[in-house]
């Protein structure tokens, strides 16, 4: 396989490291709060099974804020923290511990033409730029209406409940979607640099078996699927 060599943007010199699986498809899902990301990601790993994995950009956040005792961050914890990285370390900072993360499991598990990676969770520009240097990279956008994501994390009765109230959704939500720094949360850009929208507007549980089933496949026979055969060449 062709070495593909990618710089970490950080303050200070640039490191460099070098992939021996550009052939690998890398998948990036972005998207408004409650749209389904890792949703999506999840039910293509189930579907796939051994042959992808999947990564979490806010897991690298959550790992940070542990170590100072916050076991439990709330949305507005994660967007500040992400922001602070951006701001000192560049805004592909969370890019550059995945994908370090990604090459150790490589070593473990050698990836594959069949391997998929997910990475959910991309939220600023600068991380869809580093992962772009990858040729098989592709950006999924998932969409859902504002009053389905309101429904699927607002209040008790939410299916993911992350919000009290309505207030605190849409003080988050409009802060997810562009704030007026380069290093802050910028979903919309992301969704406009996207490579295919996927509309998740249903709510496919684990107890709809068959229809979820059905869904997935359909995901990864029209979109991998082609995907790999772009790879191919065909």
């Amino acid at each position: 396989m062709a070495k593909r060599e990618v710089a970490k943007r950080k303050k200070g010199p640039s490191k460099v490291q070098t992939f021996d699986w550009g052939e690998t498809i890398i998948l990036g899902f972005t998207g408004s709060l409650g749209s389904g990301c890792s949703f999506m990601a999840e039910g293509i790993k189930e579907y796939l099974g051994v042959n992808a994995f999947h990564y979490k950009l806010s897991d690298f956040l959550r790992e940070r804020l542990e170590k100072r005792g916050i076991d439990k961050p709330t949305t507005a914890q994660l967007q500040d923290e992400g922001n602070e990285l951006r701001k000192e370390k560049g805004l592909s900072v969370l890019a550059t511990f995945c994908l370090d993360r990604i090459i150790e499991e490589g070593k473990k598990n050698p990836y594959t033409k069949e391997t998929v990676i997910l990475v959910d969770g991309i939220r600023n520009d600068g991380e869809v730029r580093s992962f772009r240097a990858f040729p098989n990279f592709y950006l999924i956008s998932i969409h859902a209406e504002e009053e389905t994501r309101k429904a699927r994390l607002v209040g008790s009765s939410a299916p993911d409940t992350r919000f009290e109230g309505m207030g605190e959704f849409e003080e988050a939500d409009k802060r997810d979607q562009e704030e007026n720094i380069e290093y802050g949360q910028q979903v919309k850009r992301c969704n406009y640099l996207a490579d295919i929208i996927v509309n998740n507007e249903d709510r496919l549980t684990k107890a709809a078996t068959k229809k979820r089933a059905a869904f997935f496949s359909r995901i990864v026979q029209d979109y991998i699927g082609t995907m790999k055969a772009v790879r191919e060449g065909s």
